[in-house]
């Protein structure tokens, strides 16, 4: 931002001075295990990382998270651990009256469920996933899935049942090198919901690039050392051009 000082007869009015952009960890409550580094001011571009307590997480349900300090001396997102609590389970076929407000980790409560379902456990416990048992109440009109769906380039991460209750959820990874695609309406996990998986499973796959093609257009890569023919998404390899040759402005 611009702004103009002018010259008087007592100096320059008003007189101009720049401030270094920061952002500040305001405070370290005790759901922080740790945070790295080890300071409470950090200048735009700067990146903290918070890992949370057992108890808590981030506003992403992870327990360990990096957070980058913007040019306008905000954080990307507020760095702070919250405690892990369980809202009322919706669309679980719990009665209201059962289950009332949040709960901490660990806790364990009666509940009852809607007409026509009956309860799956005498009690649902409070976990990083959610209410368990999952689901929690059961009907003459609920349906199990079959096995999940194969989804390209991906594995289940737990072992596969030939048999899944309404609510119950799988979760994927990728093969090494490909990356879930996490963005809306893509997740990692599949939830069979009455008998049908539902859900959005995407790997993008790495980008490669061969000798063949580097000599074809003329192009190297920048560092001796550098044994990488390959990219994930969101990585990057750098090049050069080769001796005697330089780099075309409209290169495809």
């Amino acid at each position: 931002m611009a702004e103009k000082a002018t010259c008087t007869r007592d100096g320059w009015t008003p007189n101009p001075l720049c401030t270094e952009i920061t952002c500040e960890l305001k405070s370290i409550t005790p759901e922080v295990k740790n945070f790295k580094p080890q300071k409470k001011k950090f200048k735009a571009g700067e990146s903290v990382e918070i890992t949370c307590s057992e108890k808590a997480w981030v506003f992403t349900k992870e327990t360990s998270k990096t957070f980058m300090c913007q040019d306008n001396g905000e954080w990307d997102h507020e760095p702070v651990c919250q405690e892990i609590t369980c809202e009322y389970p919706h669309d679980q076929h719990v009665s209201r009256s059962s289950i009332s407000g949040e709960s901490k980790l660990g806790e364990k409560q009666s509940y009852s469920c809607e007409e026509g379902y009956r309860e799956t456990a005498e009690k649902a416990t409070c976990t990083r996933d959610g209410w368990t048992p999952n689901p929690l109440c059961t009907g003459q009109d609920s349906r199990t899935c079959g096995r999940p769906p194969h989804v390209n380039n991906s594995d289940i991460t737990d072992m596969v049942k030939k048999e899944y209750n309404t609510g119950e959820k799988v979760e994927y990874k990728c093969f090494n090198k490909y990356i879930l695609d996490m963005r809306h309406p893509f997740s990692n996990y599949m939830t069979c919901e009455q008998g049908k998986w539902s859900g959005n499973i995407k790997c993008l796959k790495p980008c490669t690039v061969t000798k063949e093609i580097m000599d074809e257009r003329g192009i190297e890569l920048a560092y001796a050392d550098d044994q990488k023919m390959f990219a994930p998404h969101n990585n990057h390899i750098t090049f050069k051009c080769q001796s005697g040759k330089v780099l075309k402005s409209n290169a495809a």
